[in-house]
């Protein structure tokens, strides 16, 4: 009998404890390197628990795909991101005069000297988009119709 046999049959009689036939190692898919498993990000979907390829390959295939993908995908990120923080403020604040709370209601009305249009703010950075928005007042779009239409006043 070799010995590989033997270990199966002891281990299928249950003589060798379960965490004794689990692999300490894995290897990465891009290096081909035996790494610890604690050099792998974990991964819920793969049956180890963990990715493919190890933390510096990852790292490394994360910066060549900043560097060379599309500026477009960055771009949609950032506005992502930048309108993801202005819903957040409109949600915080809620219309100034009927006290609508929902952001998809919610307009930015300029009290002066209007720069741009909040909605199209990622194209500047944060600091020019708070400037911006300390000019403005939360309200929703029905008062914002009427506001314009002089039937009300800010605040009543």
């Amino acid at each position: 009998m070799d010995s590989t046999a033997v270990y199966e049959t002891a281990r299928s009689l249950g003589s060798i404890p379960l965490w004794a036939t689990m692999k300490i190692n894995k290897k990465c898919s891009i290096c081909k390197e035996d790494k610890p498993f604690d050099s792998f990000h974990k991964d819920k979907k793969s049956k180890d628990g963990h990715f493919g390829y190890c933390k510096p390959c990852r790292k490394n295939n994360d910066a060549k795909y900043y560097r060379t993908s599309n500026k477009q995908e960055i771009s949609y990120a950032r506005r992502h991101k930048m309108r993801a923080i202005i819903t957040r403020y409109k949600r915080f604040k809620g219309c100034c005069n009927c006290n609508e709370g929902h952001p998809c209601c919610l307009d930015f009305h300029h009290l002066r000297d209007k720069l741009f249009v909040i909605a199209l703010a990622s194209d500047y950075g944060w600091t020019v988009v708070k400037e911006e928005i300390r000019k403005c007042v939360v309200i929703c779009a029905n008062c914002h119709r009427k506001l314009h239409a002089g039937i009300i006043r800010i605040g009543k």
